[in-house]
């Protein structure tokens, strides 16, 4: 399947449930994008979410991550999940999550009492890579060395647990896992640090460098004349019927960028049904760009509208009127028919065609993890200190927002600053910010950048009213609809 990367102006008119656009479908580059690190060594334009090696150091003696107000997630369940992984640990095993890979021995886990552990336990892993896996996290950014206080900027970050029947296991000493853990950064001065949630402060393990690794894959295959992409990716969907009730936009549709879509013309995307907090009143917006991705090889896709600083992020999926449905039903059956034809065509080539390979380098950053809990690649930077403002915090109809914490985020950096209530409000003018806090109720109130830009004051006294957003959280993925046009 071929994306585009360009970007098309559009306008978009509401006609019954329907909204109107005359431009191109381009793929999405994603709602959180990446930005230079501030006063270092910038990102290359090659800086992508790539594997990342990683050796931990380990303790048994801190365990579990603790659930006491040091690790403590501001909106309950709806952080990052855990995925499990089971695995036999008298023959070892790994499995990967997301770009990164973990590497467990056999033989290498035992009780309380030192007992070694036989059979199969669940490996419980989740990773933190972007503001908002931070913020939901709960898990605290700030570093104390000495006394002073200084914040840290991830380049990923990961939380594992191993338990059998319920009951936690432990890494024998001298023993260790292996994590290839996906990062966002090659910049070399990160160091890798455990969380000690007893002392509540990280400790500091090794210096973290990245390791650029370079893979022979796959590459097409030779001397035949098709894309010899993955077939499914080719593959022509079923049309669907349009659902008067819901909300669709009309696009439209390149058929060379999206051959699986039958009748590609003026093509009808419906928002996805659990999208129940949609706003109709985006119909009648004008928007400068919009992206559209399929979602793996699903009949799915991710769109993006944005409008200068604003984005909105649906999935959404091709359907057609009543009046259109015949046709886009015998495009089907004739693009099926020619999607059966080339892969005989394909198999047939393949029989004398030569695989090559071709070089692909990731860049990991290798822990070896002796035992359980949260561990980060970080580096220590120091809160922006520009402006020195004493903060009150209100919401749109003036009630006060004190005593709640506040959460920052400067664009140049990949951490979250957690401005506590008695603390004052430090950020870096020549940069942009987007702050937020969870209201008792579990709402959004939020301070955009654009608001930044109005604040007159740099020190003193002021008064930043922020706008609550009802809508109710359920998921992370919630949460990242909400924050991530403005990250």
């Amino acid at each position: 399947m071929k994306n585009t990367d360009e970007k098309f102006p559009g306008t978009f008119v509401k006609v019954t449930s329907t909204v109107v656009v005359a431009v191109l479908i381009c793929a999405t580059v994603g709602i959180l994008k990446k930005r230079n690190q501030a006063g270092t060594v910038p990102l290359n334009k090659t800086d992508i979410a790539v594997k990342t090696k990683t050796t931990l150091i380990r303790s048994n003696t801190r365990g579990f991550m603790n659930k006491g107000a040091f690790v403590n997630p501001p909106l309950k369940g709806k952080d990052v999940a855990f995925k499990k992984h089971t695995i036999n640990v008298d023959n070892g095993g790994s499995f990967t999550y997301n770009g990164s890979k973990v590497i467990i021995p056999a033989g290498i886990f035992c009780d309380e009492k030192g007992v070694t552990i036989k059979g199969k336990v669940d490996i419980k892993y989740r990773e933190f890579h972007n503001p908002i896996d931070i913020f939901l996290s709960g898990i605290p950014m700030t570093y104390d060395s000495a006394g002073t206080k200084f914040t840290f900027e991830s380049a990923g970050m990961l939380d594992i647990r191993g338990e059998q029947n319920g009951k936690p296991v432990l890494i024998k000493q001298g023993k260790n896992m292996e994590v290839e853990m996906a990062s966002t950064t090659t910049n070399e001065n990160y160091n890798i640090y455990v969380l000690d949630t007893v002392k509540k402060n990280w400790v500091f393990q090794e210096v973290s460098k990245p390791d650029l690794v370079t893979e022979q894959v796959p590459n097409k295959i030779e001397n035949t004349k098709t894309d010899m992409e993955a077939p499914d990716a080719r593959k022509p969907i079923a049309p669907r019927r349009s659902n008067p009730e819901n909300m669709s936009f009309r696009l439209s549709c390149n058929s060379k960028d999206f051959p699986e879509i039958a009748s590609c013309g003026n093509t009808l995307f419906e928002v996805d049904s659990k999208f129940k907090s949609f706003d109709p009143k985006l119909a009648s917006m004008t928007w400068n760009d919009f992206s559209l991705n399929r979602i793996g090889f699903t009949d799915t896709y991710r769109l993006k509208l944005t409008k200068d600083s604003t984005s909105y992020t649906f999935v959404v999926y091709p359907v057609f009127d009543p009046k259109d449905f015949k046709k886009a039903q015998q495009d089907f059956i004739e693009k099926s028919r020619d999607y059966t034809k080339l892969l005989a065509q394909e198999k047939e080539e393949e029989k004398t065609a030569q695989i090559s390979t071709i070089a692909s380098t990731f860049v990991i950053r290798r822990l070896n993890v002796p035992e359980f809990g949260v561990w980060n690649c970080d580096r220590v930077i120091t809160a922006p200190a520009v402006t020195n403002i004493h903060a009150t915090f209100i919401d749109s109809d003036n009630d006060t927002l004190n005593g709640t914490d506040v959460y920052m985020v400067d664009h140049k950096l990949n951490t979250v600053f957690r401005l506590y209530s008695f603390e004052p409000v430090r950020y870096d003018t020549s940069s942009s910010q987007v702050m937020w806090c969870v209201t008792k109720n579990d709402k959004i109130a939020i301070f955009t950048p654009e608001d930044f830009k109005k604040v007159n004051v740099t020190k003193g006294d002021y008064t930043f009213k922020m706008k609550v957003i009802d809508k109710e959280i359920n998921s992370d993925a919630d949460v990242m609809n909400l924050l991530g046009k403005y990250l």
